[in-house]
């Protein structure tokens, strides 16, 4: 004996109905998926952002240190990074080397970074990347310099531009 709603394969309408998925229902999870999407995109591009920031960081207090260390047992600066002894980093996050200008190079005063008020972020030496738009000027107020991460005051204030 047929059920009445059978289609002649032995199913009812209400089982063929249930095994695939509509297209409104497929439409539905892609709009769910997207906009999960473009709420985690975002967050996951600025936590990116943010450990990039704080591998600078790291990298120039382990620059500045050496620096310092040098100054230590030799009674000056170092002329440039080739200098220091053990594994220095060189470039940074986003590809670029870092600038190390001490205040022994002859265009110390011209090239030295200032802050807002035109005061010299440093007097012993000058470290700092770019930062991920790889601009920079002297002095911080530009916004051009903004995003560099920079070292300040002697070393005391490591952080982007921005900030300080």
């Amino acid at each position: 004996r047929m059920d009445p709603g059978d289609s002649g394969t032995g199913m009812s309408a209400r089982v063929q109905r249930q095994r695939g998925m509509t297209v409104v229902e497929l439409l539905i999870i892609l709009a769910i998926i997207a906009t999960v999407a473009s709420m985690l995109i975002p967050a996951l591009m600025q936590a990116i952002a943010n450990t990039k920031v704080k591998m600078a960081i790291t990298d120039i207090a382990t620059i500045s240190f050496s620096v310092n260390q040098f100054f230590k047992e030799n009674d000056e600066l170092p002329d440039d990074l080739d200098e220091l002894d053990g594994p220095i980093p060189r470039i940074d996050p986003w590809g670029r080397e870092y600038v190390y200008r001490p205040s022994t190079a002859k265009d110390w005063n011209g090239k030295r970074r200032r802050e807002r008020w035109m005061n010299p972020l440093n007097t012993d030496f000058d470290v700092y990347s770019v930062g991920p738009d790889g601009e920079s000027r002297a002095p911080l107020p530009p916004p051009v310099s903004h995003d560099d991460v920079i070292r300040a005051n002697g070393g005391t204030y490591i952080g982007l531009a921005w900030k300080f």
